[in-house]
Parts: structure tokens; sequence; C-alpha cells
């Protein structure tokens, strides 16, 4: 199967926005004592654009659901090493004007700052598809495999799953 064609035409543009946003984030969000792991690489470009393939033409149909993919990348591999509320909402800043100057959409940092996607929801890993997914469907899922755990184990875990 092949992505459509609004898709396609998409990558040079997501690809700019990316390394944009990748060379602010090196040359604003600097290591001090407090915040020594901010540290960028080549490697983070890498796992963005690793983490957009693993996508299928049937899960993403459009270019609204690939620059929803790549908001969701681009958090995981940025975003969730942030420390503070200012430099999340720096980051959220960048990506929002990186929408606007190379894809086109205005969209507000509520549209894409909630974005979860996985590949661990269905019980055959053969069928597993990586999607987007909710945060009660990741819950479930969770609360399920911890079951499952406990239920085989001689030392079961008592875990607290939070956001």
């Amino acid at each position: 199967s092949v992505f459509a064609e609004e898709v396609s035409l998409l990558s040079p543009q997501l690809i700019e926005a990316t390394i944009d946003i990748y060379n602010q984030m090196c040359q604003t969000m600097l290591p001090t004592p407090a915040k020594s792991h901010y540290t960028f690489n080549l490697r983070d470009l890498s796992k963005v654009v690793q983490g957009m393939l693993q996508i299928t033409p049937q899960r993403c149909g459009t270019g609204d659901d690939l620059v929803r993919l790549w908001c969701h990348e681009m958090s995981r591999v940025f975003r969730d090493r942030l420390i503070d509320d200012e430099d999340r909402t720096r980051f959220s800043d960048m990506v929002q004007k990186g929408m606007k100057d190379h894809l086109e959409r205005d969209w507000a940092g509520s549209d894409y700052d909630e974005l979860i996607y996985g590949a661990f929801l269905a019980a055959d890993p053969d069928a597993r598809l990586y999607e987007p997914i909710t945060l009660e469907e990741v819950q479930g899922k969770f609360d399920e495999y911890l079951v499952d755990y406990n239920v085989s184990s001689t030392k079961p875990m008592n875990l607290v799953f939070f956001k």
C-alpha cells in the first residue's frame, strides 16, 4: 500500500520544520547545572524520523494525520525532556511557529499537546500497528498488562500509572 499524495508531498516540509525546531532547541535550550540533560544532537532528528516511519498508510490517510504524528514524535523526543512549564511552553511555541511557517497550519497547542501514538494495544504482536491512541486506552492496556504480570509472577508489582 502507498501513502496518499497529500501525505507524501508533506515530507520535505516536515523535515525542514524538524531541522528548524532542532536548531532553535540547540540555540535556546542550553544546558545549565539544573538542566544538564538539555543536550540535543543529530540522533534526536533521527528519532523523530524513525518514529514517523512506524506509521502505515492505512493509519495515515491525510496530511493532517501526518502532521499530528509529527507533533507526537517531536513532543516525545524533545518536549518530554524539558523540566519546567516555561521550557515546555517555549517548545510548543516553536512547534506552532514551525507548523505555520513550514506546513501552512495554524493549530492551537491544545490540538496536539495530548497526542499519543503507540503499537501495543493489540494482543497479537504481529497485529500491532502504530496508531493514535487515547490516554484511556493506554491506561486500560497498562492495567491489563499489570494484572497479567501479577497473576503469573511470584513477586507481584503494585504500580501507579500517571500522566
